[in-house]
């Protein structure tokens, strides 16, 4: 838990190396390969619990299509489902090779999850090296841009690339793991549970707690109380101190509110949905900062994927 915890910070990082190499400037596909939601298969995780591919780690790895990942190491954790994700129709139904493994699918579960463990401690190594000046040295690409072969051609643009890593805070974490399951986002009936980002472990609130955690840091340049220099800054230079003023406030706001939702986001959506709404509208006035004023003063572009949002 403490693992995806500390993840869920880096979630709203996902610029340099952690972001995807198609969208993101120096991006070199790591957070895929490290956590996947909301993409996630519990069948295939399934088969390869039944298939006992898992053994060697360096294998494991080399296996197309298989899950990897700390969404995957959620589940093989936290389920207590003796039944499977697969349906009906699948050999591993219609052949009983799961019912035969009855007695040993639990300690089968946890000998995946420790490979794939495994993996993601590598992932994660790969990522802090990337950043390493002893490394791959991408943290020159921010405080040398410009130059020859760099990533970023100027300051301005390296900010962009980080300003729009933030927008993971309205579309992951407002829209679809508050708005989704409650029925405001993408959801064709009252509620959608299923949506839930952590359904086995119950950790959604924790999960966006983190995300805002993780939010505030890139926006103050550091933990809350430090001197480290962060968009706040920029903004007080700029002469818009209530637009920074605004911001922080409201985080706190944000924070506050996640926070006094009662017991897990699945038994808030029956008993306490009024309290998750309203952190659901808490964080949309920070991402509402975000859009407007915050990339108009610092004249910063949104990301194509904020194109066509009503909210």
């Amino acid at each position: 838990n403490d693992t995806l915890l500390t993840w869920q910070q880096l979630e709203v990082m996902q610029f340099g190396p952690l972001g995807s190499s198609l969208t993101v400037m120096g991006g070199q596909d790591l957070r895929a390969r490290i956590y996947s939601w909301p993409l996630g298969n519990r069948c295939a995780v399934d088969r390869e619990t039944v298939g006992e591919r898992y053994d060697d780690p360096d294998a494991l790895e080399q296996i197309p299509g298989v899950p990897t990942g700390l969404w995957a190491v959620e589940y093989l954790l936290f389920t207590d489902d003796p039944d499977n994700g697969c349906p009906e129709f699948d050999s591993i139904n219609t052949e009983g090779t799961w019912d035969s493994l009855a007695d040993t699918i639990a300690q089968r579960r946890l000998d995946y999850a420790a490979s794939l463990g495994t993996l993601v401690r590598r992932r994660a190594q790969e990522l802090a090296t990337a950043w390493s000046p002893d490394g791959g040295n991408f943290i020159e690409e921010l405080t040398d841009p410009g130059r020859g072969g760099a990533v970023y051609g100027s300051a301005q643009e390296g900010l962009n690339a980080v300003s729009d890593a933030m927008f993971y805070l309205e579309k992951e974490t407002k829209d679809m793991k508050l708005g989704k399951p409650l029925g405001i986002t993408s959801c064709t009936t009252a509620q959608c549970p299923e949506a839930l980002e952590s359904p086995w472990a119950l950790r959604s609130k924790e999960h966006v707690l983190s995300n805002l955690d993780g939010f505030q840091r890139l926006f103050l340049g550091g933990a809350p109380g430090g001197d480290e220099l962060g968009f706040d800054d920029l903004l007080r230079d700029m002469g818009a101190d209530d637009v920074a003023d605004d911001m922080a406030t409201a985080l706190t706001d944000a924070i506050s509110a996640t926070e006094s939702v009662p017991g897990t986001f699945r038994d808030a959506l029956t008993e306490n949905e009024p309290e998750l709404r309203a952190a659901h509208t808490a964080i949309q006035a920070v991402t509402d900062i975000l859009k407007t004023d915050f990339l108009s003063v610092l004249d910063l572009e949104a990301p194509d994927r904020a194109a066509g949002d009503n909210d």
